[in-house]
């Protein structure tokens, strides 16, 4: 088990946590193919998407790729937002590196977490 989904209809939220630590070549079609359905069936009141990093101290360009995907369907489907929950560190400069905190909100604790979703 490489993530762990958890909807919440009343929050208008998707909660995947990725387990980790790693999140590279095998991996990512993995996560990928758990995502895409729990995006395309939680509906049309989708807000948010959080993809919590704190438990993943690597990922490659295929999990950049993956993240950009996540992405891609939330905004398609109902324009929600995707966070990056807890990255560490070593993730945030490579988020940062590729530019990826201009592309998605990163809250580096549940405090910033409420605060991005308006809470």
């Amino acid at each position: 088990l490489f993530a762990d989904i958890t909807a919440k209809p009343g929050m208008g939220a998707l909660f995947d946590r990725l387990v980790g630590p790693t999140i590279a070549t095998r991996e990512t079609p993995i996560i990928q193919a758990m995502i895409a359905p729990a995006i395309a069936e939680f509906g049309p009141t989708l807000k948010h998407v959080v993809l919590d990093l704190t438990a993943i101290t690597f990922i490659n360009s295929g999990g950049l790729g993956m993240l950009v995907d996540a992405r891609s369907r939330a905004t398609k489907h109902s324009n929600a937002k995707v966070i990056l929950l807890g990255p560490s560190v070593d993730l945030q400069n490579l988020l940062k590196m590729v530019k990826f905190d201009k592309l998605f909100t990163i809250a580096k604790n549940a405090d910033e977490l409420a605060k991005a979703m308006g809470r």
